[in-house]
């Protein structure tokens, strides 16, 4: 282990695990890092100490976060430690990115190697969607005995259904020939069904996420090609690695090479992505899958109060994590609050209950009020509730307490994007530009005549509300009239988008996007536009395109985003709209910070997905790993243990001169409907204030 001088001068308070991690170099690292233990700082310094002992050039060390957010904020830290150490290298030669980002590079360069064509084009979640949608007929195939590949009944559940079982192949590393060769009904169709999605992707030269990965994988275990491959780097430094799949952890280890200076990040026990392919076992199995590996474990939380690091402790604790042949399923760990971290004496576990549902709302909504009326909190958006799920089954009796006491809440994954006015109104604006009513629809059936309905009701209220001679009704027989004159080989000068920019200048539009929220939804109603125009390669609307521009445009594009539904936008920047209290899932809101925080229900049914993994388990390239009978418990720990470890800052200003604020000033507080069904409230609360609110209580 050796530390740069200068890191040591400016970074004096560094604990000895923490400077095991940034002296450690070279060899495998694997750094186990419980919450508010500052392992984003341990990697960027580690960074930084590899740069100032010359073992490497900044274009050497790469380092990989989980989303692109994340890498931008490292890449700032990154270069704040730089300025405070004095290194003057250039640091733009240095990569940080998402395995994705990372993986694109590596194809941009190296194209030539696959079978991809130059431009090729890489499906996010809804182009992907979308492109098994738009080549259903040819991937999925008609019904048998009214059934999709045997198992789903309708084309929306067999587009999202099928995509799961794609990408889990894909990133498992199995050999679709070979379930299609199997036997099983099922199996053997989705085995057959991924054979013709990779080569419709192929046909159109596109690939999605899991192939991107699947390309460079191939790449770097092919002989032939491997050593050619570049960048290669001497240093990789990977965050959040418990939220990492298969296919990644192979293709770190192929990156890291023979040097092996692989450092791994993480905590298994915040692992909420195996709805998206992940697996604990990476980071569990990393010491006996990396020979001659260190562990380091930060287990000092030097963000939370005393009481909520010891209770969520005890949580995850209270689990049996033991495995076969005297293995675990979770590393042997103590989580500590600062000792040196001022802790002050007040309650800290308050039960708290409620008869019903309804009633557990109501007190939700009790509490939100009497924190903003005492002035504990100076703004709505300071609250934050935890859902496991936000659908409107879920959140919904929340914000109708909420609603109820007058109270403003934020919900932008609920799913209903196409409820709300403005985006009825705009919906309508399009179908009366591109004549998608009336016999301008050609035939409606199934779905199709689900968005036909919806579209008529935007319809009747744009026209009872904007009737001619309103200058929206005048506006859009214009632009109509424009697009009706086209002749054969004529075009106008607009893109679809380019009326909604138009649009915002007319009423109701103009005075909408006013409101933070509605203009929020408006934009994300922009960038929808933006994506169809880029798929359906629509640059200017055409007399030989009008046509097919309204089909695809309807009966296509916006019949998709209606059967899936759409989540309202969110501003990765400004995530919370003041004056709102911010309603979200637990995996939202991983990494934020609150003043207040509420975690629902413990007890609520978590969906996992195992029955892809029973399925697709016997053509894995390692054993099965958690039992699954044990799975729903693991996964319900791990859910409520990273919500009950959220980030605690310093309250503004003005408001810590009113209420004597500390960031580490937390109370927990259980919220429940009965005893056996726990919720949690974890709150920067004065001392005087929570036995206040329980007295009312």
């Amino acid at each position: 282990m050796s530390v740069a001088p200068a890191i040591l001068k400016h970074y004096p308070e560094l604990t000895g695990s923490q400077r095991a991690v940034v002296g450690h170099l070279d060899g495998p690292l694997l750094v186990i890092a419980g919450p508010g233990s500052g392992k984003t700082h341990g990697i960027v310094l580690r960074a930084l100490n590899l740069l100032l002992l010359e073992k490497a050039e900044p274009g050497e060390i790469v380092l990989c976060t989980f989303t692109g957010k994340a890498a931008f904020e490292m890449r700032d830290r990154l270069a704040a430690a730089a300025r405070k150490v004095g290194y003057a290298g250039d640091l733009s030669e240095l990569t940080v990115s998402t395995i994705h980002g990372f993986c694109n590079r590596v194809l941009t360069r190296h194209r030539h190697r696959t079978a991809l064509g130059h431009n090729y084009q890489t499906l996010d979640e809804l182009t992907q969607l979308l492109f098994l949608f738009e080549h259903f007929d040819e991937i999925v195939g008609p019904p048998d005995d009214d059934l999709f590949l045997t198992r789903w009944k309708t084309r929306w559940t067999a587009i999202e259904g099928a995509r799961g079982y794609f990408d889990k192949i894909t990133e498992e590393l199995v050999d679709p020939r070979r379930l299609a060769a199997c036997g099983d009904a099922f199996l053997g169709a989705i085995g057959s069904a991924c054979q013709r999605y990779e080569q419709a992707l192929l046909n159109t030269n596109r690939v999605d996420f899991a192939h991107l990965q699947r390309l460079v994988y191939d790449m770097l275990d092919d002989p032939a090609n491997a050593d050619a491959v570049s960048p290669r780097p001497r240093y990789l430094l990977v965050d959040e690695y418990q939220d990492t799949n298969h296919i990644q952890e192979q293709l770190l280890l192929k990156l890291a090479g023979a040097d092996r200076n692989l450092c791994v990040v993480g905590d298994e026990d915040q692992s909420l992505y195996r709805f998206r392919g992940a697996t604990v076992r990476n980071i569990l199995e990393f010491p006996r899958r990396v020979a001659g590996c260190t562990t380091v474990k930060l287990t000092t939380n030097y963000r939370s109060h005393r009481a909520i690091v010891e209770r969520y402790d005890r949580w995850m604790t209270s689990a049996d994590w033991s495995g076969r042949e005297g293995g675990s399923f979770r590393h042997d760990k103590t989580i500590a609050a600062d000792p040196k971290g001022t802790h002050p004496d007040y309650p800290a576990v308050i039960g708290i209950w409620g008869r019903n549902r309804g009633d557990e709302a109501g007190r939700f909504a009790d509490l939100v009020a009497f924190l903003k009326e005492n002035g504990v909190i100076a703004d709505y958006h300071q609250v934050a509730l935890l859902l496991h799920s936000v659908r409107e089954d879920h959140s919904g009796p929340y914000l109708a307490a909420l609603d109820a006491k007058g109270i403003p809440a934020f919900c932008p994954r609920s799913r209903s994007f196409f409820e709300m006015t403005e985006i009825r109104y705009l919906v309508a604006c399009y179908a009366v530009l591109f004549g998608w009513h009336g016999s301008g629809r050609g035939e409606v059936g199934g779905a199709v005549a689900e968005l036909a309905g919806y579209v008529d009701d935007a319809l009747i209220r744009l026209g009872r509300s904007f009737a001619s001679p309103h200058p929206l009704a005048r506006a859009l027989q214009r632009w109509t009239g424009e697009i009706a004159a086209l002749r054969e080989g004529e075009a106008l000068d607009l893109r679809p988008a380019d009326y909604f920019y138009r649009l915002l200048a007319l009423e109701p539009f103009r005075s909408a996007v006013r409101d933070e929220n509605t203009a929020r939804n408006l934009a994300i109603f922009s960038q929808l536009l933006n994506v169809f125009q880029t798929y359906y390669h629509y640059p200017v609307v055409t007399h030989g395109n009008r046509e097919y521009l309204r089909f695809h445009f309807f009966a296509s594009f916006l019949r998709l985003l209606h059967d899936g539904g759409i989540n309202e936008y969110e501003d990765p920047d400004r995530p919370f709209p003041r004056g709102h209290v911010q309603v979200m899932t637990i995996h939202q809101a991983k990494g934020l910070e609150f003043p207040v925080v509420v975690v629902g229900s413990l007890s609520t049914q978590l969906a996992s997905p195992k029955r892809i993994d029973r399925d697709l388990g016997p053509f894995y390239g390692r054993p099965p790993f958690e039992p699954e009978s044990r799975i729903t418990l693991f996964d319900r720990m791990r859910l409520h243990y990273p919500a009950s470890c959220i980030k605690f800052p310093p309250i503004h200003a003005f408001a810590a001169q009113n209420t004597g604020f500390s960031d580490r000033n937390s109370v927990w507080l259980k919220f429940t409907a009965s005893e056996d069904k726990p919720h949690a409230i974890f709150l920067n609360l004065v001392q005087g204030r929570t036995e206040s609110f329980v007295k009312r209580m």
